[in-house]
């Protein structure tokens, strides 16, 4: 019987780890970059203002491997059906590992060209998790299922993450902190915390239920809904 190496035998593990790396080798390039502006660490690399390129780095390229490793492995459980296999995750896993190496080749080799253009794999790999998503939620309205809101809140949000990434990865290449800026906003407030809520919304009673006697789980979607709703008039708020 041949086995896949473990390494590749379920979403999360390659993403998690791509993630891990890429958080590692940001946290030793920012402390270097501050150790530089306090006059007392060595000339770090800088093809791209250090303060313009961290929030990107964080929310495109890092935090992402993490949510896509945790979405392709629990969200077809969610719906009912059977978990993602290697040709759903492995091409996610690989565009955000060529990212990463990208990346740093860029910063090393001083070229903003490059730091830009790293982006671009990411985003193929964001683009196939969500055509993953996409496809489990038709596959769930084909067979007359009731809707999974909380798959569906996920999609929503990394949907509307994708055109911010791009739009970092033009902001940076154009050096536009108001683009960048825009960008970090929209992802935060309408990607990040509506995945981060969504999935508190449904893992913490599901848990506490198998933790705590007699507990009733109460997660009503109106309350989803709620949120979802702030999100999108704070944002606007925001814009103007």
């Amino acid at each position: 019987m041949v086995t896949r190496p473990v390494l590749l035998s379920a979403p999360h593990r390659l993403l998690f780890l791509t993630g891990a790396a890429q958080f590692a080798a940001m946290l030793l390039w920012w402390s270097l970059w501050l150790l530089e502006l306090a006059g007392i660490g060595p000339a770090v690399p800088q093809p791209v203002p250090g303060n313009l390129l961290h929030a990107p780095m964080l929310l495109f390229l890092m935090l992402p491997a993490f949510f896509f490793g945790f979405l392709l492995t629990v969200f077809p459980r969610w719906i009912g059906y059977e978990d993602a296999g290697p040709r759903a995750y492995l091409p996610v896993a690989a565009g955000f590992s060529l990212a990463a190496l990208a990346l740093w080749a860029g910063i090393l080799v001083e070229d903003a060209g490059i730091v830009a253009a790293a982006f671009a794999p990411a985003a193929l790999g964001w683009l196939r998790a969500l055509g993953t998503m996409a496809g489990l939620l038709l596959r769930e309205r084909r067979e007359g299922k009731p809707p999974t809101w909380h798959s569906w809140s996920i999609l929503a949000a990394m949907t509307i993450g994708l055109p911010c990434l791009i739009l970092a990865a033009f902001g940076l290449y154009r050096v536009d902190p108001l683009m960048v800026h825009v960008a970090n906003l929209v992802m935060l407030d309408l990607c990040v915390l509506p995945v981060f809520v969504t999935v508190c919304h449904r893992m913490v009673p599901f848990f506490a239920g198998n933790v705590v006697a007699g507990y009733q789980r109460w997660r009503p979607y109106w309350l989803l809904g709620a949120f979802w709703a702030a999100s999108l008039v704070a944002t606007a708020g925001f814009a103007t």
